[in-house]
């Protein structure tokens, strides 16, 4: 079990167990600002590259790597039928469902669509469309929170990163608008790993939400002592489960605050 505190400079101390409760999203979809996993295409290097940079300019939390069941998944394969090369999108749910299927054909003579921008600009308005619908989920995403995650400082050994991803998701889980560029919030992570003792080393992490200005806005602190096979094991659920504990009160610091100007990149 981790423990969970947040304070805010407004507000004061805000004890929260540490519980998985149901979602309290702004949008009726949670499709439309969940975190999306591309993966890499054979064939076709560096389109993944590409479309995670035009998902992320259109407001999608995409990344090379998921952190979690709550991501969805992007693939693609190149495949020829009737004398037409294809590329055929699927987006997969974190339960292993097809949400989405699309084709785009591939130009005549291409040998790098990556460096066609063209179609990775078809490639994204057709994930948009099957992410946010018509509407391309502009209502949703005026009504949320824009945050940006930046990466958790951590021991050398744990994967920082990964946490961040984690927290992205979990934060659009709770209908926020995770972005990668510009945003009215950041969201900063500080990991920090005690001596084992009996098997068990004390992890705690201090969450640090500021706004655009650089002003601190409130801090989610966390710990709890952990297993040492899970340290030194598969690192998913307990990213997970850190992610997942913090987010509400981050959620909760941010939502506090009227949006401030985006800060300078």
């Amino acid at each position: 079990m981790l423990l969970l505190a947040a304070s805010t400079a407004a507000c004061g101390p805000l004890p929260r167990p540490f519980a998985h409760e149901k979602v309290n999203a702004l949008v009726s979809d949670q499709r439309a600002l969940a975190p999306l996993a591309v993966r890499r295409i054979d064939g076709a290097p560096g389109l993944a590259e590409a479309l995670i940079q035009t998902l992320n300019q259109e407001d999608i939390a995409a990344s090379p790597e998921s952190a979690g069941d709550g991501f969805l998944s992007l693939s693609g394969k190149i495949r020829s039928e009737n004398g037409t090369v294809q590329l055929i999108w699927q987006i997969i749910d974190g339960d292993g469902r097809m949400i989405g299927e699309f084709r785009q054909p591939l130009p005549p003579g291409s040998i790098d669509p990556a460096r066609n921008p063209q179609f990775v600009q078809s490639a994204t308005r057709a994930v948009i469309h099957a992410l946010r619908g018509d509407d391309s989920g502009t209502r949703d995403l005026e009504a949320a929170p824009k945050v940006a995650v930046w990466t958790v400082k951590a021991p050398a050994d744990f994967d920082g990163d990964a946490l961040s991803r984690a927290m992205a998701r979990a934060l659009g889980l709770k209908g926020l608008a995770v972005v990668s560029g510009q945003a009215a919030f950041v969201v900063t992570g500080l990991l920090r790993i005690g001596p084992t003792t009996g098997g068990q080393a004390m992890v705690s992490i201090d969450w640090t939400v500021r706004d655009a200005k650089g002003h601190d806005l409130g801090t989610v602190s966390q710990s709890s002592p952990v297993a040492q096979e899970r340290l030194l094991g598969p690192l998913a659920a307990l990213l997970r489960d850190i992610a997942e504990a913090g987010a509400d009160g981050i959620a909760e610091v941010i939502r506090s605050q009227r949006p401030q100007t985006p800060p300078e990149p």
